[in-house]
Order: C-alpha cells, then structure tokens, then sequence
C-alpha cells in the first residue's frame, strides 16, 4: 500500500514544474546577489569563510513557511465549498485539514527541515538595512556569484514570490492536485482502506509539496 517510486516520481515532477513555472530558478541577469548583516554576522563569516544558514523557527520572522502553510489550509477550505454535494471529494480535503492542522503534537514550524539564509538582488535596499542589522553597530552588504551559492549538494538558490494572486493560483493547483494523486492511487487493496491509504499518500505527497513553501511569502514592510 505505500507509495511507490514512480508515484514518488510523479510528486517529484509536479512539484518541480510548478516550480519552474512560478519562475523560482529564474535568476537571468542576477550577477551579483547580496547578503545583508550587522557587524558581528560580517565579522563571523570573515572569522570563519562560511555563511550559515538558520532553521526557519529560529528567524526574526518565524513564519516564513507558515505563510504558504496557511494558503494552503485556506485553498483547501475553499475547495471544501466548491465541491459541496459531492461527498468523497469533501471528506478527503477534510481529512487534510486535520492532518494540517497546527498542535502542540504537530508544532509544523519547529520539525521544518528548512534553514535558510536570505540574499537580495539589490546592492543598496533600505527594506534590508532595516530588517538585518539591528543586533549590533555596523552595517554591511556583501555580494556573492549566485553560481557559487548553487555548488554545495542541499544548497538551492531560489527567487521568492511576493504575489499574494500568484501564489493563490499556485497553491490551488496544489490542493487540487493533492485529491487527483490520492484518486489516482486509490486502486486494488488500498481502495479496501481508503482512509489508511489517504495518510500513507498524504505522508509521502507532502515530502514534495512542503518544498514549496519557502518559495512564497507574504508581502514585506518597508
């Protein structure tokens, strides 16, 4: 009943084209992308010739992933409506809420396998002199080769979506193919289960899937 590796597979391509298609790779004329620190984060990547990234729960913004965590819930919500009267389809976006659902079991941003270090294409944003350098005197931008950012074998350099109606159509694509991908599989003994084979699809579907969700935040505050 679990899923196999051309389902696996399949997740896996879904995923990479949509995120093709939000433009998340497209770093076409970006020579030069910029990191913004106060004094001492300059004075350790000099000390130590590395640039450490932080697990997203650590972040000022603690909700960095939660942000594309919550259209989601509120797509699937939405989709609850759209698809009232017919009672498979219903039951199965229900049951992803609750597998969703934040607890104190289920802390979603504290188990986030995501650390992040955060570039800007722009060498002089006063957006990121205010948000990065408030912990200690001095304030510095330094530049890196996109390319170079790429070469270690779990470090991606992606571009981040803003668009709250882009992100709203992405993320609707993503709820509707979560029930698609669970019908697809639902065949032989796991039609026997289907609630058991919903939460085994669910597991492995939101392996692929969960990798969006850096990709897209809110708006920011200047």
């Amino acid at each position: 009943m679990h899923v196999t590796p051309a389902e696996n597979e399949t997740y896996r391509k879904f995923v990479s084209d949509l995120a093709t298609q939000l433009g998340v790779f497209d770093l076409n004329g970006i020579e030069t992308v910029w990191h913004y620190t106060d004094g001492n984060g300059f004075l350790g990547i000099l000390q130590s010739g590395r640039l450490y990234a932080t697990q997203v729960w650590a972040l000022n913004d603690s909700k960095e992933t939660e942000y594309a965590t919550d259209l989601f819930k509120e797509e699937v919500k939405k989709a609850i409506v759209e698809q009232a009267g017919k009672d498979d389809v219903v039951s199965f976006f229900q049951s992803i809420l609750e597998q969703v659902k934040e607890t104190p079991d289920n802390p979603t941003q504290g188990i986030s396998k995501f650390y992040v270090a955060c570039f800007s294409s722009r060498p002089d944003d006063l957006n990121q002199w205010s948000k990065y350098t408030k912990a200690s005197p001095g304030r510095f931008a330094i530049g890196f080769y996109p390319n170079g950012l790429n070469r270690e074998p779990n470090s991606t350099l992606y571009r981040v979506i803003y668009d709250r109606a882009t992100l709203e159509a992405a993320v609707k694509k993503v709820v509707y193919a979560t029930f698609d991908f669970y019908m697809a599989g639902l065949t032989g003994e796991r039609a026997e289960k289907p609630e058991e084979w919903a939460r085994l699809f669910y597991l492995a579907w939101d392996e692929w899937i969960y990798k969006l969700a850096p990709l897209g935040q809110g708006p920011t505050v200047g």
